[in-house]
């Protein structure tokens, strides 16, 4: 008799299975032909059929990132890992969920889970993964893999790619990379925002300066606003020996932002090599003001 309820309740399982499997066929049939609303009824059906099931979920989950429901997207992928939590699908769809409800901490986890299950992703969602990845310091070096990852796969990324590529790498202190990066994002697009700047500041660390020079002069034709460039581009040409132009370029430091009272301390280097100390004096005691 025990024996007979047990294969009655095995036998009821593997029914409640191959129906819920039917009507995940369903659902994906329903999806395909835009029938979004049926599709959903079917996925619940299965899922409440075969709790243990974690593909319907996954799929709600899919539909619901489409239509913006961010909410019960993360639900669902939530649900999905609770049942199978090695599924790297759904920590890649949770991460992209959790970045639109603006949850950077869950989203970086989760997609650091996605790449520790799965090493074959598309060039889209590396990129995806890496931009990321890349807000957080202490994650930049998986960011960089994902990256490049994302390069090897896809020749033709859009200059931002490059740019944010560009800024990890610098980060990072790789400056060859950064600067690769950057030349790339510019043949991509010469008028990128503040891109010569942070391609000079690689070129310096490259040892560089005439180049670091030629990228602050242009960064500064795009934004001449900008007075951090002048800084930068002072300090290339002081390091270059060209101090009258170095001083120059401090003076708009001033005009630009009259309280960069830190900018005295360069000038006064200038006037200290030029052989006038008391000037130099006045300035060191302005910048520590």
């Amino acid at each position: 008799m025990i024996m007979e309820t047990k294969e009655k309740k095995k036998k009821s399982k593997e029914n409640k299975k191959a129906k819920a499997k039917e009507l995940y066929a369903k659902g994906q049939e329903m999806q395909k032909e835009g029938k979004l609303e049926e599709a959903i009824a079917s996925y619940e059906q299965a899922a409440r059929l075969a709790p243990k099931y974690s593909s319907p979920y996954l799929k709600l989950g899919q539909i619901y990132r489409s239509q913006k429901n961010w909410e019960k997207a993360a639900q669902s992928y939530q649900t999905a890992i609770a049942i199978k939590d090695n599924n790297p699908i759904a920590y890649a769809g949770l991460g992209k969920v959790q970045k639109q409800l603006k949850q950077m901490p869950g989203a970086i986890a989760a997609y650091q889970k996605a790449l520790t299950l799965k090493d074959n992703w598309s060039a889209k969602t590396y990129k995806e993964i890496a931009d990321t990845l890349s807000i957080n310091e202490s994650t930049l070096d998986e960011a960089l893999m994902a990256y490049k990852k994302a390069a090897e796969l896809k020749s033709d990324w859009t200059d931002k790619f490059y740019y944010k590529y560009g800024r990890s790498l610098q980060k990072k202190e790789h400056w060859n990379e950064a600067v690769a990066c950057y030349q790339k994002a510019i043949e991509t697009n010469p008028n990128l925002k503040d891109i010569y700047r942070f391609l000079g500041d690689a070129q310096i660390k490259q040892g560089d300066t005439g180049g670091a020079i030629s990228s602050y002069q242009k960064a500064i034709e795009m934004n001449p606003q900008e007075f951090r460039t002048y800084k930068s581009l002072g300090e290339a040409f002081h390091k270059n020996g060209q101090l009258d132009v170095a001083m120059n370029c401090y003076q708009k430091v001033l005009e630009l932002k009259p309280d960069a009272n830190n900018i005295y301390r360069s000038i006064g280097d200038i006037l200290l090599e030029q052989g006038r100390n008391e000037d130099a004096l006045k300035c060191y005691k302005r910048a520590n003001a």
